[in-house]
């Protein structure tokens, strides 16, 4: 999906973490404006490409594990390319976007708080989230140092977009919100959008 214009403008720092790296595509936004990225991918199918992309680059910090509202272990659901995604398994089924509408399967992968991983590498500058579905659990376990960071969130329905933005204004954060550009103006399924960026700003 197409990025809005403008939606990495502002964000530059000492680390950055990127919560739900993917395959890399936000990393390699994220290279010239930190001096250090951490990134956090529980898909081993992603996290193979990312280790191929980054794993010889001093400045990136690869994990295989997920951000959420505690330390421990989390189930995600594989939907369609397990390669690609692991999503909420709150949202299969519930949401009228296309992308959550079956299940394949389960899997249970380690996770860490945003907090725990500040404690082990440092209290991050900026954070980007897009775990499909599990951000405001990302929110959630980053409240010790949730007002200390910039943030650009991806929600995955109006619920999770209302909970993020009550959390980050919550710790003194300037909020605004940018819709995706689907194509021709309009979302790929009926009603209300169901995805979107909150940016945050200290």
């Amino acid at each position: 999906m197409r990025e809005p214009p403008g939606l990495w403008d502002g964000y530059t720092g000492r680390l950055g973490f990127d919560i739900g790296a993917n395959i890399g595509q936000s990393a390699a936004v994220m290279a010239p404006r930190f001096g250090r990225v951490i990134c956090c991918e529980p898909n081993q199918g992603a996290y193979a490409d990312l280790a191929v992309a980054y794993s010889g680059d001093p400045k990136f910090t690869l994990l295989m594990v997920a951000a959420a509202d505690r330390d421990g272990i989390m189930s995600l659901s594989a939907c369609r390319d397990s390669k690609s995604e692991l999503l909420s398994p709150d949202l299969i089924g519930k949401s009228p976007d296309p992308w959550f509408s079956g299940e394949l399967w389960r899997v249970l992968v380690p996770c860490f708080t945003v907090a725990t991983l500040a404690a082990a590498y440092g209290v991050p500058d900026f954070v980007k989230v897009d775990t499909e579905g599990s951000e405001v659990l990302v929110l959630r376990g980053a409240r010790p140092v949730l007002g200390q960071a910039d943030w650009l969130v991806e929600w995955h329905s109006p619920e999770l977009r209302e909970e993020c933005r009550r959390l980050l204004a919550g710790a003194g954060l300037k909020v605004t919100e940018v819709p995706y550009p689907y194509p021709e103006g309009r979302p790929p399924y009926e009603g209300e959008p169901q995805n979107g960026w909150l940016r945050a700003f200290r």
